[in-house]
């Protein structure tokens, strides 16, 4: 006699962003299989261990289909759900919870291992708040003092911000925009900061050999011909890497702020602030670059994630200045 039955396990439903979309893929395709295939009278007929069932699993990502699924037991009787967080897990160390809270943003922190479902929203810098964030009492940079520099190649915009380190954190003092090519932008950077110390961290593109250019000449190295060291991976990192950087450096779960922008940054409040995802889905890991004013933030990410990378587990990268 048959004994079978239909048993789905759906796991990170709320990362299935390729293909067909998860409501309807269990709509159209899982829900009907269980329903028509293994309903409860069929299943007693065949003596089946019982009807067809589904566990759904996912770490919360916003109020997204997980979250109407979660809540089906509320008006379904058939429906049960479950919500564990860390504090629930045996496994886990509350000494190495309590270090994580200090490299990563509260909003992921609530998701990841509070399993919230909290919402960032389109926003992509979500941490970023003008009242907490741009100060107009920060230094400008002292004698001598290391200046800093992001730096996103477009022609025309080569926006850059430059800022100054100072323990631990990324203070934002100035910008500039509008310059033709890479070396008229590195001229400016250097006859401005002369007698300080530059380093620059570019879009990591930039080592490629520029076709309008001689042999030999790349954006990294028109810079460094002028005295500005360049600091970039040897690819671009994921771009959900930079802004999980920038966003812990806004504010880590611990509530730490690190990162403050002065007021005359203008171009670079403006890119932080309004920085969107495509099609409000931060899933896809694309910005939507319809309105021109990534450009800042480009670069923010750049600089953010080479200085200050969202570490995970116990191994600690640390980068250091050894010139």
């Amino acid at each position: 006699m048959l004994k079978g039955t239909t048993f789905v396990v759906w796991d990170e439903i709320s990362s299935c962003s390729k293909g067909i979309d998860p409501k309807e893929a269990w709509e159209s395709i899982v829900e009907p299989c269980i329903i028509t295939r293994w309903p409860a009278s069929r299943s007693k007929l065949y003596g089946a261990a019982s009807p067809g069932r589904a566990l759904i699993i996912s770490t919360p990502k916003g109020y997204n289909y997980f979250y109407d699924l979660y809540h089906k037991s509320e008006k379904d009787k058939d429906w049960k759900s479950y919500h564990f967080d860390y504090k629930t897990s045996p496994f886990l160390d509350a000494a190495e919870i309590e270090r994580i809270k200090s490299n990563i943003d509260p909003l992921k922190f609530a998701r990841e291992y509070e399993a919230s479902f909290a919402e960032s929203g389109n926003s992509v810098f979500y941490m970023f708040d003008r009242k907490l964030h741009v100060r107009n009492d920060l230094e400008d940079f002292k004698e001598n003092e290391e200046v800093h520099v992001c730096i996103d190649f477009n022609v025309g915009i080569q926006a850059t911000s430059v800022f100054a380190l100072r323990g631990g954190q990324m203070h934002f003092l100035d910008e500039m925009s509008g310059h033709p090519d890479t070396e008229t932008l590195a001229i400016s950077i250097s006859t401005k900061y002369k007698g300080h110390k530059i380093f620059a961290y570019p879009d990591p593109t930039g080592r490629a050999r520029k076709a309008s250019a001689p042999v030999g000449r790349t954006d990294f190295s028109i810079l460094e011909s002028y005295g500005i060291r360049c600091l970039a991976r040897q690819k671009s990192p994921p771009i959900i890497d930079g802004v999980n950087a920038v966003n812990r450096m806004l504010k880590s779960a611990r509530s730490e702020t690190n990162l403050y922008i002065h007021p005359r940054c203008q171009g670079l409040i403006k890119s932080v602030e309004r920085t969107r995802w495509v099609d409000n889905n931060a899933d896809t890991a694309t910005i939507d670059k319809s309105e021109s004013i990534e450009h800042f933030s480009d670069g923010l990410r750049y600089g953010t994630e080479y200085l200050f990378p969202v570490l995970t587990g116990t191994s600690r990268i640390k980068r250091g200045f050894n010139f």
